[in-house]
């Protein structure tokens, strides 16, 4: 089986690091698993163009990816670097890159991280036989619904399907909500104009639930995540938990 993993990477520097160092070769000593890492490196962020957290990262931490970069610390990734900007949405441009390399590349499944996320799943040779005939394999199920993009695992299908979306940049506005107030209640707006909606409609309901306790991402506003990520990389690399202050400074993580 070949996979695809692409880590999207905007001035974060540990996780990225860690899933090369920690989950790569895990998955490349898995059995019949072949694996080829694309890091997408987005080397310049307009400032204050949004609320987003990213969007508020300083340059200093641009110029951290480069510095580990040329130190040698993500070898073993074909590393692609754009400058392309996009207002209203500024990960559309990292994302639209992936899929054009996806679409030219061979694998068989694709792992999606963002650079706040981690996932080490040691189910990594059976995944083409748990999703089954379904589109994605989401590690956690979702109070509304929606496929949480910072980490799933999806077929090429899935993928060739989203790429003319996001060469459609008008189709994308940060901005706007994904979710609806129906009868006083919070739901998914399928329609919406960001990424996680858009991939849990072109999904089709064809998901499948893998092991939760395999993938984390770090959300300020969840602070269940930011123990979970932390009690997944105990397990995997404990003496390396003091790279995340670089990252995600005031969580005591070593």
């Amino acid at each position: 089986m070949k996979i695809l993993v692409t880590i999207l990477q905007c001035r974060r520097v540990a996780l990225p690091f860690l899933f090369i160092r920690y989950a790569l070769p895990m998955m490349k000593s898995a059995r019949g698993c072949s694996v080829c890492v694309h890091l997408v490196q987005h080397d310049y962020l307009l400032e204050n163009t949004n609320a987003h957290e990213t969007s508020m990262l300083p340059a200093s931490k641009q110029r951290l990816v480069a510095e580990w970069t040329a130190a040698g610390r993500y070898a073993g990734a074909i590393i692609t670097r754009h400058s392309e900007q996009f207002a209203r949405y500024p990960s559309i441009p990292s994302r639209r890159i992936a899929a054009e390399f996806a679409a030219h590349h061979d694998h068989d499944l694709h792992l999606w991280l963002e650079d706040d996320a981690f996932v080490y799943d040691e189910d990594c040779g059976n995944w083409a036989d748990t999703l089954g005939t379904n589109l994605i394999g989401a590690y956690r199920e979702n109070a509304f619904g929606y496929i949480n993009t910072a980490h799933y695992v999806c077929r090429p299908e899935l993928d060739l399907q989203l790429l003319p979306l996001l060469r459609e940049s008008e189709n994308w506005n940060l901005e706007v909500s994904m979710y609806t107030i129906e009868g006083g209640r919070k739901m998914l707006n399928l329609s919406s104009p960001r990424i996680e909606p858009t991939i849990t409609r072109l999904a089709e309901k064809r998901v499948t639930q893998f092991r939760p306790a395999a993938a984390s991402r770090y959300n300020t506003r969840k602070p269940e995540s930011i123990v979970a990520l932390k009690s997944l990389l105990n397990r995997v690399c404990p003496a390396e938990l003091h790279w995340l202050n670089l990252d995600f400074p005031g969580n005591l993580w070593d």
